[in-house]
């Protein structure tokens, strides 16, 4: 019996042919991979700008995505207003401005912006702070944040002070 996988030298493809193949399989491979790196780069900066933009990517959908920007607005800025507060209790004020929670290790660079991409601006008040994204510089008064101290038992210092005939600090008990 012949083996079937057997070619004569006549039938088998030269040494050229079979370079050249191979070739075109490397130039399909390589092509094939730089479009898949393309795809994942532009899918990357799409998401790094605009996520809400991948989820409700349709002019019909502008108000659920203006929806859902704002409720991670939100979400974000409860996050800086914990932080804030947090640096309120154990430093006895509010801080000057997001870079002071920053070099404290307390919020992170990615925290400076909104899910815009805007900047926010940080202006602290006596007892009160007001957190305002930013347009070209300027802020937009219509999506800002503002938080006082005063009322909330752990930041209000008025709560604890004794009237000033009373000698002893009076005792208070939480539950």
């Amino acid at each position: 019996d012949l083996d079937d996988s057997y070619v004569s030298a006549a039938e088998r493809p030269s040494w050229h042919e079979r370079w050249q193949g191979r070739q075109a399989d490397v130039a399909y491979t390589a092509i094939s991979r730089g479009l898949a790196v393309l795809v994942a780069l532009l899918l990357f900066f799409q998401v790094a700008v605009g996520p809400v933009r991948i989820l409700l990517p349709f002019p019909g959908q502008s108000e659920l995505r203006d929806s859902l920007a704002q409720e991670v607005r939100e979400g974000e800025f409860l996050h800086i207003d914990r932080v804030a507060k947090t640096f309120h209790l154990t430093h006895g004020s509010f801080p000057g401005s997001l870079d002071e929670l920053v070099a404290g290790r307390l919020l992170s660079e990615s925290s400076l912006k909104d899910v815009e991409g805007r900047r926010l601006r940080f202006e602290a008040g006596e007892g009160r702070y007001r957190l305002v994204p930013l347009r070209r510089g300027r802020p937009v008064e219509a999506e800002g944040w503002e938080e006082a101290a005063a009322g909330n038992f752990l930041l209000d210092e008025l709560l604890f002070r004794a009237p000033a005939d009373q000698v002893e600090q009076p005792l208070v008990l939480l539950d």
